[in-house]
């Protein structure tokens, strides 16, 4: 099944679940696109066309496609061609079934990064997780790639850990805040 749209603003504490194959998404007059600065449920659906597709800074992006996020719009979530704009301050949150990539898409500095997948995610790009990184189910594995937790001893990350677990090269600053997470 497949959704023509030409605009749309997903504001602050709203929440859509994209349940399509395909969500195509065209500029008219050289305008439109989707800015999400609520909660955006992708699963696997593909959101394609001309349109651009903005994340706003209280934004919670949810990637369930096993390519992650690809710069080049090739393949993952969103494969749109229009102008792309991924806030470093949103939550992207990785919640696919099968294994999961991060692509190399996102922002290499992200405030906060959420795991939930079974399957695990690995990273496609370096990265550094400045506020929180939770890990709720599945392993983050770096893969070739570098995996930076905070960026001083005064910025620290939070790891939060339910089920899940990280897998090679971990970069983790420490001071006052997570000094105790050492034992």
């Amino acid at each position: 099944n497949e959704e023509l749209l030409n605009n749309l603003l997903l504001e602050e504490g709203a929440e859509l679940v994209v349940d399509a194959n395909t969500l195509t998404i065209s500029k008219v007059a050289d305008k439109g696109g989707i800015i999400c600065n609520g909660k955006l449920i992708l699963g696997t659906a593909i959101l394609e066309g001309n349109g651009d597709f903005v994340v706003g800074d209280k934004a919670t992006l949810m990637i369930g496609s096993d390519a992650g996020i690809d710069k080049k719009s090739l393949q993952g979530n969103i494969q749109l061609t229009g102008k792309k704009d991924f806030s470093k301050e949103a939550v992207y949150h990785f919640n696919g079934t099968v294994k999961q990539h991060t692509g190399n898409g996102l922002p290499a500095v992200l405030k906060n990064l959420v795991i939930d997948n079974p399957s695990g995610v690995e990273l496609d790009q370096n990265m550094q997780v400045q506020q929180q990184i939770t890990l709720l189910e599945g392993v983050l594995q770096t893969g070739n790639y570098t995996l930076t937790l905070g960026s001083s001893t005064s910025n620290i990350c939070q790891l939060n850990s339910d089920k899940g677990a990280l897998s090679g090269n971990i970069k983790i600053w420490f001071g006052q805040g997570n000094f105790d997470k050492l034992n």
